[in-house]
C-alpha cells in the first residue's frame, strides 16, 4: 500500500528522501514518476497494514524531518 503527498513548491523530495534516508526511514521521491520532471515536491510513503511501535516512531521521525525542512525553508 502507498500513499502520495504533495508539499509546498520549495520543498525538495529528493533532498526530504536523503534526510530520511539518515534516519533508517525510506520515502520515494516523486519525481521518479514523471518521464517530465515533474513532481519534485511530492513523496510516495510505502506501508504495511501491520502496525505496531515501530512503524509508530517511525512516522513520528518521518514528520519531524517535514516539520524541520518546512522550517529551515521557511526562515532561509
Amino acid at each position: 500500500m502507498s500513499i502520495g503527498m504533495e508539499f509546498p513548491a520549495y520543498v525538495d523530495a529528493w533532498e526530504l528522501h536523503r534526510r530520511a534516508l539518515k534516519e533508517g526511514i525510506g520515502i520515494t521521491s516523486g519525481q521518479i514518476f514523471s518521464a517530465t520532471n515533474q513532481f519534485n515536491n511530492y513523496i510516495r510513503l510505502n506501508y504495511c497494514p501491520i502496525w505496531n511501535t515501530r512503524v509508530d516512531k517511525h512516522l513520528e521521525k518521518l514528520a519531524l524531518l517535514i516539520i524541520n525542512y518546512q522550517a529551515y525553508n521557511i526562515n532561509s
